[in-house]
């Protein structure tokens, strides 16, 4: 009997990290992100420097690594970047609903106008549907980047999509353009399942 819990325990373990694993790596639906610049009531695109903003959800947990790749990025680039974080408040959100440390660690971010994007009507002009997407638009407003710059939701660390945007900024036009967003849905109203 010993032997036979032992394996049922060793598979059910397997089975949960290969679910967490898949859940991890698992992207949001890429979206059709426009590729000019299509205008905002929120944010203004700098004519003179690359518009970076970030979209996310206040109750997403895996928001955090992407804040803390954004704020390696606000830090190191500064001077060639206006760089925006909205933040998703459903219309009927309750006073407060985002008061979370996801919201506090984006408005510490250097130099990021931080604004509350209600009802989502920003994310859907740009549509974008993951928390943790970016968006980067160069000083002639076309689309340079699209995507997440993590490498796994909530995990921090060297990837593709951080590596793109930070070769865009340095004037790489050869770097790459896309990147799995990997984040929970941006328009859900309460976040991530439990």
């Amino acid at each position: 009997m010993t032997v036979v819990g032992a394996v049922l325990w060793s598979s059910a373990l397997l089975l949960a990290m290969e679910q967490m694993w898949t859940y991890s790596m698992t992207p949001g639906t890429a979206p059709s992100v426009p590729q000019r610049w299509p205008g905002s009531s929120l944010v203004t695109h700098s004519g003179t420097r690359a518009t970076l903003i970030m979209f996310l959800h206040p109750r997403c947990t895996c928001s955090n690594a992407s804040l803390v790749e954004l704020q390696q990025i606000a830090r190191n680039h500064q001077d060639v970047l206006s760089l925006w974080v909205l933040i998703h408040e459903p219309p009927d959100a309750p006073p407060g609903w985002d008061s979370t440390s996801t919201v506090e660690r984006a408005r510490r971010i250097l130099n990021a106008t931080t604004v509350l994007d209600r009802g989502g009507a920003e994310a859907r002009r740009f549509a974008v549907t993951t928390s943790g997407h970016v968006v980067v638009y160069d000083a002639a407003r076309a689309l340079q980047f699209s995507g997440g710059i993590t490498g796994a939701r909530g995990h921090l660390g060297d990837n593709e999509g951080l590596r793109s945007v930070v070769a865009l900024l340095r004037g790489d036009s050869t770097s790459r353009r896309t990147h799995p967003t990997l984040g929970c849905g941006l328009l859900d109203r309460d976040g991530p399942p439990s």
